[in-house]
């Protein structure tokens, strides 16, 4: 008995929607974007309330499912602050002043901590003048000073006097590395003779030699004593300024000390108490920086004391969600700033350091597309270290001609930032295959379903979002009839009746647009007549390659036949996109066949046109043969398959089910209709499996078969699992019910092969024949027949 595929009627073509009413409609809508994502919306809840280390959240899913909206809902209801905010600030490192320490301050008082060490450093400025003003300090380093210079004046002048009763005298002479030095040189006849000068003269013989002799031992004995001299008194002097800067220190230690201290006592922190410490001794170190007459001295007070805060919580109620839409290094990570001076030299101090965004977002959540990640070089391997790490360092900033020199490392701070990547699922698959420390990374996985089960529930959670939006952007009303056609091509957009598509802004902007050719045509509502034509307007607007190809099987310029009868020749159907918007079109799929043993030759293969998943359909082909026929004989031939007129790479496998009709035509030599198309998938075992885009394809040959006039007996193909996916417009429905247009189910291919040749498939018997007159008995001579010639 022919095993024909069932025919589907119009009545079950037809989409049977109950309709909310508006009254029903009237609810809240504010969390529209997690309608039917109650597996992202478990995780996102999870991932934002775990603060621990790798608990960062990488959200999937399709454009326009409502992540980023979800996301801020979500963020929203976590953002109170948990009085775990905190300042973050830079501080001079005084050992180290090209490594500036990062000082952690409780939420909004690192501002206090900066006005006071401004005014602990006007005060410690103030005690120390005032006690270096003192007459008490002042009597002291006086009478120390002037006993030192007593004491070096009384050596000197016992020196000088020595030296004058031996006949000599100190001079003054010129020393090119010291300058200006002291010497002796000997009295003749009360005047100073120069060593040399005392020479020409024993040479003349107006001075002995034996005085000569005599002088020089005697200066060599007393520039040694003046050397020893001038050594003790500089040690002395090297005591006295000890004893000096001792006196200093000792003066302004218990003022600098006592204001220090007024400081300290307001903080508990112990990394900020050690710091004022080390501020402290600084200060009683470079004293004269308070005391002095300085021009840049203050400038360098206000750089070397001051706090430079980078992360600033004052008055911030909620947790930080920072988007950082480019995330380079700069933005992400900070930078220190420099500038060149009047000099031309490159400088830079502890207050050019900026926070990135990373550091931007401590105790919150920092958001990242993934493509921008992705896409730029470095990025995530940084970003990556900083997770892994915990610790987030401001590098130099880079200049269009490179990177600046390195003049300053500041300490890296360690941040509590929580990094939601939001991108599609294929990166966060990617990742988890070729990135082992990714996982320990991103613990938590949101991913945003495309579509959701269609029920009384889920229609009337669509109608909430349709009128709750046209409310929020005061559109016009949505009538039943309006929210009837919405939710249709949300069923649509799912490609399944019992789902619906959760991409709400492809919603919303139907909406929008059935606004504004309900206003453009002078109506007050938006009801199911706007909504057609804002589909329709929107597929105007997108289909000119369409309509051109419709064109061109209409003049035959594309040779589509859609009547009549051919052996090896079938329409097969794909799905075209540009940009937003995909439409469905016949292709000629054609096979030879002859004797020989290289099997089936791929032409859209040899030329480079077809994709992996396209190869492996032809491959099953050939699968199916050797199971169903292979078994008692053996398989021998030469054929080829090819797209005709096909220009473009052709992938998938959907077409696998019509190409392998067209083989076993070819193989067979029966005829096969060509007023109906076929899509689907094949395995090995002829099973139909089922396809993408069953609206477009079959609106696509539906397109055709107008084009060049109907006969009443075209029609599509589709698989039988795909029953749920013939969603179609109304114009198709209608030429069902009129029987011009026809949609078959199929469950095999032995039911493709009963209704496109108008025989039975034939059922096989023991002896490995099949039913006569049958399209597999057919087939069974072919290949006999063919391996016979080969």
């Amino acid at each position: 008995m022919p095993h024909f595929p069932r025919e589907l009627n119009h009545e079950e073509i037809r989409l049977n929607i109950d309709i909310p009413s508006s009254q029903e409609s009237q609810k809240d809508d504010r969390k529209w974007a997690v309608i039917g994502q109650e597996r992202a919306v478990q995780a996102l809840e999870m991932g934002v309330s775990i603060r621990a280390r790798g608990y960062n959240i990488f959200v999937a899913g399709e454009s326009g499912t409502g992540k980023h909206t979800a996301v801020r809902d979500i963020l929203s209801r976590h953002s109170k602050a948990n009085g775990e905010l905190r300042d973050i600030a830079y501080v001079q490192d005084f050992s180290n002043p090209d490594k500036p320490k990062n000082l952690s301050f409780p939420q909004g008082k690192a501002r206090t901590f900066k006005e006071d060490l401004k005014l602990l450093i006007d005060r410690i400025g103030n005690r120390i003048s005032g006690a270096l003003d003192a007459e008490a300090y002042k009597a002291q380093r006086d009478s120390r000073i002037a006993e030192a210079e007593t004491m070096e004046n009384k050596v000197l002048t016992d020196f000088e006097a020595q030296l004058t009763t031996a006949g000599f005298r100190t001079v003054r002479t010129d020393d090119e590395e010291e300058g200006e030095a002291a010497d002796i040189a000997p009295l003749i006849n009360g005047e100073i003779i120069p060593f040399d000068d005392l020479q020409d003269l024993v040479s003349s013989g107006e001075v002995p030699e034996s005085t000569w002799t005599e002088t020089r031992e005697r200066y060599f004995a007393f520039m040694d004593d003046m050397k020893r001299i001038y050594r003790d008194l500089r040690t002395k002097r090297e005591q006295l300024d000890e004893q000096l800067t001792k006196l200093k220190s000792d003066t302004i230690r218990p003022g600098v000390a006592e204001e220090c201290a007024v400081v300290s006592s307001q903080w508990t922190d112990e990394a900020i108490l050690t710091w004022l410490k080390t501020l402290e001794d600084d200060v009683l170190e470079n004293a004269d920086w308070f005391a002095g007459d300085e021009d840049e001295a203050e400038v360098e007070l206000t750089v070397r004391y001051g706090l430079n805060i980078v992360v600033d919580r004052d008055g911030l109620e909620e947790l930080p969600v920072i988007h950082e839409t480019n995330p380079t290094k700069t933005n992400l990570f900070g930078a220190i700033e420099a500038r060149y001076d009047v000099s031309g030299e490159l400088r830079t101090d502890m207050t050019m350091i900026k926070a990135g965004s990373l550091l931007q977002a401590d105790g919150g959540f920092l958001i990242l597309q993934a493509e921008d990640v992705f896409s730029k070089d470095g990025i995530w391997l940084q970003l990556k270290r900083a997770l892994l790490t915990g610790h987030v360092v401001p590098e130099v900033q880079s200049t269009p001609l490179g990177p600046l020199p390195i003049l300053m490392k500041p300490e890296p701070v360690k941040v509590k930032t929580t990094v939601i990547l939001v991108g599609p699922a294929r990166f966060y698959e990617t990742l988890c295959a070729q990135d082992e420390e990714f996982l320990k990374l991103f613990k938590v996985a949101a991913e945003f379903s495309p579509v959701m089960n269609r029920n009384k529930e889920t229609e009337e959670q669509y109608a909430l979002f349709a009128r709750g939006l046209a409310r929020k952007e005061n559109l016009l009303p949505i009538t039943d009839d309006g929210i009837h056609a919405i939710i249709g091509h949300g069923v649509l957009l799912a490609e399944k009746r019992d789902r619906l598509s959760t991409r709400f802004s492809l919603i919303g902007d139907l909406i929008r647009e059935a606004h504004y050719g309900a206003c453009t045509n002078g109506r007050d509502s938006i009801n199911r007549e706007a909504v057609k034509k804002a589909i329709a307007a929107r597929q105007f607007q997108g289909n000119l390659p369409e309509s051109m190809l419709i064109q061109q099987i209409a003049e035959g310029t594309l040779i589509i036949d859609v009547k009549g009868e051919r052996v090896g020749s079938i329409n097969g159907l794909a799905v075209l996109e540009r940009g937003y918007y995909a439409f469905g079109t016949p292709l000629r799929i054609t096979v030879a066949v002859g004797p020989g043993k290289e099997g089936l030759i791929n032409i859209e293969r040899e030329s480079g046109l077809s994709g992996e998943l396209h190869d492996k359909g032809v491959f099953l082909l050939e699968g199916y043969l050797r199971h169903r026929f292979a078994r008692r004989q053996q398989l021998a031939l030469t054929a080829s398959i090819a797209v005709e007129q096909s220009y473009y790479e052709i992938d998938g496998d959907s077409a696998s089910a019509a190409e392998l009709a067209a083989f076993l035509s070819a193989i067979a030599e029966l005829p096969l209709r060509q007023d109906i198309a076929v899509t689907g998938a094949v395995n090995q075992q002829g099973l139909i499996l089922p396809v993408g885009g069953i609206h477009e394809k079959v609106h696509g040959f539906f397109q055709a078969c107008e084009a060049k006039g109907f006969t009443g007996t075209q029609g599509v193909i589709v698989p039988t699992r795909n029953s749920g996916a013939v969603i179609l417009p109304d114009d198709v429905i209608e030429a069902v019910a009129a029987g011009k247009f026809h949609i078959w189910t199929a469950r095999t291919i032995d039911e493709v092969m009963t209704l496109l040749t108008g025989l039975p498939a034939g059922t096989e018997r023991r002896n490995g024949k099949f039913e006569r007159r049958s399209v597999n008995e057919a087939v069974r001579l072919g290949l006999e027949e063919l391996a016979h010639l080969s």
